[in-house]
């Protein structure tokens, strides 16, 4: 038994939905996780991120097997177990075009493996694929007040989406999850990879000031009748975005959009297309978006002489 989850980018909202100051558009990524679930004499667990683990007994396995993720998760897979499956050895297997080995690549490879798990357990046993609850115990198992989930929405849901965190995770309430068309887009990978923690700890100390609500004005603004507008009007707002996002960095923390991003936004603009750094920044992705599919591909062309490129799942 196998599925597959796709990776994530944020395209606007990446700050100001971790507080529900605003919504988030984001969307899914061509490239995926895949998660193997197979019967076996042992439970086995393979990944080329914590590699091989092996255990005789179900409480080694979900206690000590390697990843802390699938270890939090293992809890709320455990709940669903009516018939005693976990109690059988199997082999657990995950294969991630979302990260170089060790490395990631800042697609939201650690909310895939959350969700892709716990969607390869439902199928496991046999049980409808719920996008929801899927999505809620992916939640619940990594509950945190400065993560938005957004990750965990794409992952579960499987499309891109307009996206408002819940309020409460039990029971689920205030949630949006709205799927949205977008215009055509490529994922230019900057070859950078920083944590960005240090950025959301600094505008959630920042969330009250000035210049932060009038971020959060400018996106909602952005958001406000996107899925309506014409690709042209989208493509107007996600520029917009952009340049706001430039804007807000300037003053909470200027690393957020690094030296090295410049060249990609110009190389983007010289191919036609409309550049927005995704995510929390510093590093990872920078999205170009284009008016059409043949624009698009010659831009393709051109990029990946340069730099490494992701698609998306359009």
């Amino acid at each position: 038994m196998r599925v597959n989850v796709p990776g994530k980018v944020f395209i606007m909202g990446e700050y100001t939905v971790i507080d529900r100051q605003s919504g988030a558009l984001i969307a899914p990524t061509k490239a995926r996780l895949s998660v193997t679930i197979t019967q076996s004499d042992v439970w086995q667990y393979e990944s080329a991120l914590d590699g091989f683990f092996k255990a005789h007994s179900w409480d080694v396995f979900s206690t000590q097997m390697p990843s802390k993720i699938i270890r939090s998760v293992l809890p709320y897979i455990q709940s669903i177990d009516r018939n005693n499956q976990l109690i059988t050895p199997f082999r657990l297997r995950i294969d991630s075009q979302l990260d170089d080995g060790k490395v990631p690549y800042g697609l939201g490879s650690s909310g895939a493996l959350r969700a892709g798990v716990i969607k390869a357990f439902f199928a496991y046993f046999n049980m409808p694929l719920d996008a929801l609850l899927i999505f809620q115990m992916a939640a619940l198992s990594s509950a945190s007040e400065t993560s938005s989930y957004g990750d965990l929405a794409v992952s579960s849901f499987d499309q891109a989406i307009h996206y408002q965190k819940p309020k409460t995770l039990d029971p689920l309430s205030h949630m949006v999850v709205d799927p949205v068309g977008l215009p055509p887009f490529i994922i230019v990978h900057t070859g950078l990879k920083v944590s960005s923690t240090p950025f959301i700890k600094r505008y959630m100390a920042n969330r009250d000031d000035p210049f932060i609500q009038t971020y959060k004005d400018q996106i909602n603004d952005a958001l406000e009748g996107f899925k309506e507008a014409s690709i042209s009007d989208q493509l107007a707002r996600i520029k917009a975005s952009h340049i706001a996002y430039l804007q807000m960095s300037e003053t909470l923390d200027p690393s957020m959009v690094p030296d090295h991003f410049i060249p990609i936004f110009t190389a983007i603009e010289a191919t036609g297309g409309t550049p927005k750094v995704s995510g929390a920044g510093g590093g990872d992705t920078i999205l170009a978006f284009y008016p059409d599919q043949r624009t698009l591909e010659n831009a393709q062309a051109q990029l990946s002489m340069h730099y490494p490129l992701f698609l998306s799942a359009r």
